[in-house]
């Protein structure tokens, strides 16, 4: 029986939906970051002086509390992710593929 050209099996589909799991996981994620000085005052006393700004986003950074949401960022995110979506459907879809056309 001849296959559609556009399909996947249910195992794959499982992996596709861990991996892109693991893509939000990563990017909403919020990784904190501090900026600051540390400087004398004039009564001798040391004082931390900076504020704290929370980034979100992997591999490049989509949020900053600070300054909203940067679009660029978002786009490489989406392409980098759907990339790897991409990747691992056709490497998941080749290897089950070959498994079905070696048994007899």
């Amino acid at each position: 029986m001849k296959r559609r050209w556009f399909q996947l099996h249910l195992s794959t589909c499982i992996v596709l939906m861990f991996v892109a799991g693991g893509f939000l996981w990563l990017n909403t994620r919020p990784r904190a970051t501090a900026w600051g000085a540390m400087e004398k005052n004039a009564d001798g006393t040391v004082g931390w002086y900076g504020y704290f700004s929370e980034v979100r986003g992997w591999p490049a950074p989509i949020y900053f509390s600070t300054h909203g949401f940067h679009m660029k960022g978002l786009m490489i995110n989406m392409s980098l992710g759907a990339f790897a979506l991409g990747v691992v459907a056709g490497t998941a879809e080749y290897v089950i593929r070959r498994g079905e056309a070696c048994t007899p």
